[in-house]
């Protein structure tokens, strides 16, 4: 679902169905799609614009231990 979803942003540039991937995978605990949709909710793409929810999916994904994760919460953060 991650994958699908990479796909969607990546190459498509079709972020609302990205979005929508990312959202399903991060359900199921991926903690890849945690902090990519934390990147759609911190972008606006594909979402509302909404840092505070960015931040969130970037924490939970950075507790799972998901180094990224931790870059972009601590990049946010400043």
């Amino acid at each position: 679902m991650n994958s699908l979803g990479s796909l969607f942003y990546n190459d498509n540039k079709d972020y609302v169905q990205a979005a929508e991937w990312f959202k399903k995978a991060a359900v199921k605990g991926c903690t890849r799609a945690l902090n990519n949709l934390g990147i759609c909710f911190e972008l606006g793409q594909g979402v509302e614009l909404d840092r505070d929810q960015a931040m969130q999916l970037y924490k939970e994904s950075a507790v799972k231990g998901y180094v990224p994760g931790k870059f972009n919460l601590g990049y946010l953060e400043l």
